[in-house]
């Protein structure tokens, strides 16, 4: 009698699995997954490259007992039912010699192992075996890899043992992947094993070393852990792979597709070259984040090859009605949804330089060949294999585990069956992918809400209120929304009755968070602390002048701070604008104090002080007026999105205003940093109209062209507009403060500004003498230390410079009535160390103490 044909690994896993499951829950369950396998195949449509129509298809051995696999499922199942002991099965031994000599990968919490080359003699099969194992241990851990043991293995496996000498190569790279991959539910129903063993195809190795080298090729290079540039890797398509001339036939046919198309579904077909280009940018974007995709749309704001990067996510598409670009948008969306699922987010997502710069310039790279214009047609084919097979691990498993990829479109065909179809001869042109979106109900269908995001302010808003008392809690409400409530409960502690308005019982408290409310649709929260809330609380105080409030041109000073956020919030929230008053810019306050000054008898006419938001350094290349309008249009920008840029570029193709948007300008980075600043501090407002947007900005752009020669100075309407956003930024980024900063900003910024060197060259100061440090002139030491009305110097007494840090703070606690713990002393040489002396510090006779707040350990 001859044995039965033994199935092939994929199948074989289905296998073991269906028995191990029915001799652990009985006979019954045969039956139940006959039924819902029933169920699936007279399925009216079922989605391409669904998983469950696929286990279905391997399942079929459970049908007759004629079915060539039908045998080894019984042989299998019988040995497990004899094998289960109270209701446990006991699961085979690994198929290696010598258990002892496995180990197992290492977790992701710990170290990760170092990184070792290859061996100089491994073959290209082996090497693309030990990549693709490696990834898909790294993806679904300890329980694949125990599974992969327990199967019976070939010799190309014994790479998994620990005295193999391809073995710290392969942990190295699980190592690798696990920095780039997200690691698989545990606790999902998934089989990754049978995939594994679908994908790699034992019995095909000769043929498939391409589709193995392909799998891992993009991911080798998105290791960013160290400031080392990316790893560019070679050319996919110049790789040299071993040829096999008994390619399968059916290898070179093109994708299957559903036929005929539902009617609940919108085809519509892209070329390789478009979705490879999509394919492409969602993988960088999945790994690196909104930073990346702003970088790369400020530069391809002209390139028709990045046309669906500038359309809003709509949440009710009407494809039907869509031009080509909205509706790949809509695709391009769904793969970063589906990448963002497999790819881990890189930890330098948030470095603006390193985005726009390494990650972008490797980007490019990759799309150089294909964007090149008079391409032949073997370069241009070749050059969408290398970008296919660069995004082909992430597409595969992306398409294997998320719905929403699978459900429109068929699985990514093989790296070697795409390269036969266009590399051969007698291949007609690629048709391109047919991708299947699902079709919407009608917009008239979707009821028509529109509910006022103002109710609790339009209830607490009072008539009667002042513009200084409306002012003190608009600034407030503005600081609390950005830097939450421990900025509030700072400011309690600091001057607990200055701010009434902030107890429980004042009748103004629910007015102050009405305004939160509101400013929260405009202003992103900050996460972080320390130095930055101390800062801020400075400033705060700094802007709202408490001794000055009373007067006329103090109130407009805080109007003024305050326009550039009230603008957004007046024209984006709905219900703010028929409750609050238009905000004014500076010049139409500034002619208000004139008519004010007219026959008053000043000697000097009262005016507005010098916009913070003002640059204090130049260029020779640079104006104030370009700062102006560049910092403008980065506030814009940083709400609106990139995507209003085409739309400016259209109204101003014949103008040099906005030259600076284009990346080849000398002023291109300054913009570029700006928007980066300012997104961190703005909320994006994607729901707002294009065209209306476009019109408030010439609107700003056109108080400047408006004015009278002689009226203005420094731009003030444009600067008075970006002012608080620009301050924030100013106030948590450094980079942004030295390249575009106010130096009046120094008095809140003593760490980053007061006690900079002025010379790396300069010697290093000689310690001071202890035993003769003794104060000039008299016992006392200056120190700066800030209060609600700003920054004042006061005198401590001391004795000599011997005097420890510590006694020197109790004295000043006493003086300013705060705790000791609260405060933080700088000189010089940075923060003060309490259990040192001054002298111990480098604080030398004459110098000026700083004191800030030590806000970190009021909580």
């Amino acid at each position: 009698m001859t044995s039965p044909p033994q199935p092939p690994p994929e199948i074989l896993v289905v296998i073991e699995r269906t028995a191990r499951v029915v001799a652990q829950l009985g006979l019954e369950h045969e039956k139940l997954i006959l039924e819902a396998n029933r169920c699936i195949e007279n399925a009216p449509y079922k989605p391409p490259g669904s998983k469950t129509v696929l286990e279905v298809e391997r399942s079929g051995f459970l049908k007759s007992c004629d079915h060539p696999y039908h045998q080894v499922y019984r042989k299998k199942r019988d040995a497990y039912f004899a094998q289960c002991q109270d209701g446990v099965i006991h699961f085979l031994r690994p198929k290696f010699d010598d258990d002892d000599d496995l180990k197992p990968p290492p977790n992701r919490d710990d170290p990760p192992p170092p990184p070792h080359p290859p061996p100089d003699d491994i073959t290209p099969i082996d090497l693309g075996l030990v990549k693709v194992t490696a990834l898909f241990v790294a993806r679904y851990g300890q329980q694949f890899w125990h599974a992969l043991i327990d199967m019976p293995m070939c010799p190309h496996f014994s790479f998994l043992k620990s005295s193999d000498k391809t073995f710290s190569y392969y942990n190295g790279l699980v190592g690798l992947y696990h920095r780039v991959l997200r690691p698989f539910p545990p606790d999902a129903d998934e089989a990754p094993l049978g995939e594994f063993f679908r994908y790699v195809q034992l019995e095909k190795l000769h043929q498939k070393v391409t589709d193995l080298h392909a799998l891992a090729y993009g991911l080798d290079c998105m290791d960013d852990r160290d400031a080392s540039p990316l790893a560019m890797p070679p050319s996919f398509s110049l790789m040299t792979m071993p040829h096999h001339p008994n390619q399968d036939e059916d290898d070179i046919q093109p994708q299957c597709e559903p036929d005929p198309i539902p009617p609940y579904m919108f085809p519509e077909r892209i070329s390789l070259e478009e979705l490879v280009i999509i394919k492409l940018t969602a993988f960088f974007v999945s790994r690196y984040g909104q930073c990346f995709l702003r970088a790369l749309m400020m530069r391809e704001v002209s390139n028709p090859h990045f046309d669906f990067l500038f359309f809003r996510w709509d949440q009710r598409p009407q494809f039907p009605s869509m031009e080509p670009a909205e509706i790949r948008s809509h695709v391009f969306n769904v793969l970063v949804y589906a990448y963002s699922k497999i790819l881990m987010p890189s930890k330098r997502a948030n470095d603006p330089g390193f985005c726009s710069v390494v990650v972008l310039a490797v980007f490019s790279s990759r799309l150089l060949r294909l964007e090149k214009p008079k391409l032949g047609e073997g370069v241009k084919t070749r050059a969408i294999i290398d970008l296919h097979a660069f995004v082909a691990g992430v597409d595969y498993l992306a398409h294997m585990h998320e719905p929403q990829y699978s459900g429109i479109m068929s699985p990514p065909q093989r790296l070697s069956v795409m390269i036969k179809n266009l590399q051969s001869p007698l291949q007609t042109p690629h048709p391109g992918i047919l991708v299947l979106l699902p079709l919407g109900r009608k917009l008239s269908d979707y009821p028509q809400c529109s509910r006022s995001m103002c109710s609790h302010l339009e209830y607490t808003f009072p008539q009667s209120i002042g513009p200084d008392e409306l002012g003190v809690i608009k600034l407030t409400a503005l600081f609390v929304t950005r830097y939450g409530m421990s900025f509030m409960e700072a400011l309690m502690k600091i001057a607990p009755t200055e701010f009434e308005f902030l107890k429980l019982t004042h009748s103004r408290r629910a007015l102050f968070f009405a305004f939160i409310d509101v400013y929260s649709s405009v202003l992103k929260p900050f996460t972080k602390g320390g130095d930055h809330l101390a800062m801020a609380l400075e400033f705060f105080f700094y802007c709202l002048q408490l001794n000055k409030l009373k007067k006329g041109v103090a109130v407009m000073e805080l109007s003024a701070f305050l326009s550039g956020v009230d603008h957004f919030a007046w024209m984006d929230v709905n219900g703010y604008s028929a409750i609050v008053a238009a905000p004014e810019c500076r010049s139409v306050m500034m002619n208000r104090l004139t008519q004010i000054d007219t026959g008053g008898g000043l000697d000097q006419p009262p005016t507005l002080r010098t916009p913070f938001s003002f640059p204090s350094n130049y260029y020779r290349f640079s104006s104030p007026h370009d700062i102006a309008i560049i910092k403008l249009t980065a506030v814009f920008v940083a709400r609106y999105g990139v995507r209003i840029c085409r739309e400016l570029k259209k109204k101003l193709d014949a103008r040099t205003v906005l030259k600076f948007m284009e990346p080849s300008d000398e002023l291109f980075h300054f913009y570029e940093v700006a928007v980066h600043a300012y997104s961190n501090i703005l909320e994006g407002s994607d729901d707002a109209d294009t065209e209306t947007v476009i019109e408030r900005y010439f609107h700003c752009v056109q108080w400047e062209e408006q004015k009278e020669e002689g009226s203005m100075t420094f731009d003030d309407d444009l600067y008075g507009f970006v002012e608080a956003v620009d301050c924030f930024a100013q106030l948590e980024d450094g980079y942004f403060f030295q390249m575009m900063g106010n130096i009046h900003l120094h008095l809140v910024r003593p760490c980053d500004c007061l006690y900079e060197q002025t010379s790396s060259s300069e010697p290093k100061r000689r310690k001071v003498d202890e035993s003769s440090s003794v104060i000039e002139d008299s016992s006392t030491i200056k120190v700066w230390v800030p209060t609600v009305y700003g920054r004042k110097v006061i005198k401590i007494a001391v004795g000599s410079l011997s005097e420890k840090v510590s006694s020197l703070k109790e004295k000043i606690a006493n003086e300013i009535q705060m705790p000791a713990k609260d405060l933080k002393l700088r000189g010089k040489e940075g923060v003060l160390k309490g259990d040192k002396s001054l002298a111990q510090n480098d604080v030398e006779t004459g110098e000026i103490l700083t004191l800030t707040w030590r806000i970190s350990r009021w909580y």
